[in-house]
């Protein structure tokens, strides 16, 4: 309890004596109790609080959506009336329905979630993550900070809870201005590049392209279908 308090209290015990006013000895008893509920928050408000922070994937594409979760739980009698979490995350990182606020850490920005929790109560809250930033997104220490029902009197503390989460390149197809580009090697010529003609080699079916000049007469007169020659 503060030296103001304490006074505060004194003279009211005293006049409440002093004047047999039941009431202000009342509000002596009520200003003591408030001053050690304030002192009970502020001591024991973040003993036994667990807090979660889960990225269900930590590699993403530019454009995707990344679900995250973070958890609350209260494993103690002591209810909370107000619990705050500051997640330090990267600057320029995008939560879908969810602005950041400034953290005062360079690179850093603080992803916020209030709560009031009960004895022994869990509460899990979902976020998603638009992924519109390339490069290396990290998910830093996380502040917890509690008060009691008043809001003048409270404790914080900060926790090491490391994180990361790789946005990669969007994949699109290349196009050119020529249209489909065969591979090399992928297309097999009719013929060859350089042929000798006095190095005969047999005949072919006659496929079209061929010229007529190539047609094998006598091999034509014998089967009765146009067959093309073939050289070396």
């Amino acid at each position: 309890m503060t030296l103001p308090r304490l006074g505060v209290v004194v003279v009211l015990l005293v006049l409440g004596v002093l004047r047999g006013a039941t009431g202000i000895i009342l509000l002596a008893v009520l200003t003591v109790m408030t001053a050690w509920l304030s002192t009970l928050w502020s001591r024991r408000g973040l003993a036994h609080v667990r807090y979660q922070r889960h990225l269900a994937n930590d590699r993403a594409v530019w454009g995707d959506h990344v679900d995250l979760e973070v958890s609350i739980e209260n494993r103690k009698v002591l209810p909370l009336a107000w619990l705050r979490a500051e997640d330090f995350v990267t600057e320029g990182l995008q939560i879908v329905d969810h602005v950041l606020s400034s953290s005062g850490r360079y690179g850093f920005s603080v992803l916020q979630n209030v709560w009031s929790l009960g004895p022994f109560e869990r509460i899990v809250r979902h976020h998603q993550i638009n992924a519109t930033h390339r490069g290396r997104v990290q998910f830093d220490s996380v502040r917890l900070t509690v008060a009691d029902l008043f809001g003048d009197d409270g404790a914080s503390r900060e926790v090491d809870l490391l994180d990361t989460l790789l946005i990669r390149p969007r994949t699109v197809p290349v196009r050119t201005a020529r249209g489909a580009v065969v591979p090399l090697g992928a297309r097999r010529g009719l013929r060859g590049l350089v042929e000798d003609p006095s190095l005969f080699a047999g005949v072919r079916p006659f496929q079209a392209g061929d010229s007529r000049r190539r047609i094998h007469q006598r091999a034509f007169a014998r089967t009765g279908r146009p067959l093309s020659k073939r050289f070396d």
